[in-house]
């Protein structure tokens, strides 16, 4: 899929730059496109600015240029917990979970947009642990005690807890082993079937673009590359500076 097609565009990005307090331009002009039901990969080097722009989307560093629309609405300068009662939700990098607190504890951290609705978050709820069947048998288990996949299932779990109608995600297979990152990849995939609409920033760059349908590629905060997955995953730069080849 592609944002040319019929699918209408969720999220988009256009001449975006962010800065940190007192600091250069960490973004310069980055414009992209997110549809619905589509995954887009973002790939690029330590430093390339990556996560600089899903902290600018989710609005925790402000913009210098540039704006952001999510569903047709302007949302450059909404603050970062309306921006997900919209449905534009994040999962960090590192999954900071809160480790003496339990699995399910930290789910409900996630569900606050059913603040009032004590029904559609136990619905909600039920809702993940259908989908993470793990994470309900370890309800009660302090979450600091998971294993490093089982915590990125809570990660995720607690971004579907907020009824995401767009998912941002850091670096997901930070830190796990390859096996736990083939099965989180597998997840990331049956989300995006799903019709979700996915924002993927990831280092493993062979494994968002065996899931992604177009990447885009950053270099000091700068889109250098974009195209669909099987384009650049067939660039030979591509492959010579992300893919090991």
């Amino acid at each position: 899929m592609s944002a040319d097609n019929l699918a209408p565009v969720v999220l988009s990005v256009e001449g975006l730059s962010a800065a940190y307090e007192g600091g250069l331009p960490v973004l310069e002009d980055v414009t992209l496109e997110l549809a619905r039901g589509e995954l887009v990969a973002v790939l690029g080097a330590n430093g390339a600015g990556k996560s600089t722009l899903l902290r600018t989307l989710s609005g925790l560093l402000p913009c210098l240029s540039g704006r952001i629309v999510f569903e047709g609405v302007d949302i450059t300068h909404l603050a970062p917990d309306r921006r997900v009662v919209k449905g534009l939700v994040q999962v960090p990098e590192g999954r900071q979970m809160l480790a003496a607190l339990s699995v399910e504890e930290n789910l409900l951290l996630g569900g606050y947009v059913h603040r009032g609705d004590p029904a559609g978050l136990r619905r909600t709820l039920d809702e993940v642990f259908a989908l993470f069947p793990r994470l309900s048998e370890r309800r009660a288990q302090a979450a600091g005690s998971l294993s490093g996949g089982e915590q990125q299932m809570v990660a995720l779990g607690r971004a579907m807890m907020g009824r995401p109608r767009a998912l941002l995600l850091d670096e997901p297979s930070f830190g796990l082993a390859p096996k736990v990152v083939s099965d989180t990849f597998r997840v990331i995939d049956g989300l995006r079937s799903s019709g979700l609409p996915i924002l993927l920033i990831e280092q493993n760059a062979s494994k968002a673009l065996a899931v992604a349908d177009r990447a885009v590629v950053l270099r000091a905060g700068r889109v250098v590359a974009r195209g669909t997955a099987t384009e650049l995953a067939a660039s030979e730069e591509v492959r010579k500076s992300y893919l090991g080849e």
